[in-house]
């Protein structure tokens, strides 16, 4: 590799990084690398295949059960990871206090008749008038 002179303009240092970012370019493409690569495929066609590899057990199969059951360490593992952070939430908060939500509080979410109240109620906050009845 034919190194010149640095030019007047450029420091000595300029052109020493220069020479060392060409060198470092300068493997990384061209007809060398297409030979590495020309090669480590004629390479690997020269070999015999490889073995097939095992099947992998099924992971019903693994826990000896359902697909339901091979889910089943998931669902506890994020069950863990959830009751851990509100530990983690009430350990790192002083003021913190954990409220038990109570019985029934996502069945009154789900509510059919509280919901149908809650739109009423909102619609008629617009200044609407509402009639409902129930389609059969």
């Amino acid at each position: 590799m034919s190194q010149h002179p640095p030019s007047p303009d450029r420091t000595l240092e300029d052109h020493h990084r220069a020479i060392a970012r060409q060198r470092r370019s300068r493997s990384e493409r061209g007809p060398a690398r297409r030979t590495r690569a020309t090669a480590g495929c004629a390479e690997r066609s020269a070999r015999p295949p490889p073995a097939p590899p095992a099947p992998a057990p099924s992971p019903a199969s693994a826990t000896g059960g359902s697909p339901a059951a091979a889910a089943r360490p998931k669902a506890q593992v994020a069950a863990a990871r959830s009751i851990l952070i509100i530990i983690w939430h009430l350990l790192s908060n002083p003021e913190a206090r954990f409220a038990d939500l109570g019985y029934g509080y996502y069945q009154a979410r789900t509510d059919t008749d509280r919901k149908i109240r809650n739109h009423i109620r909102q619609i008629q906050a617009l200044g609407f008038e509402v009639t409902i009845t129930k389609t059969t």
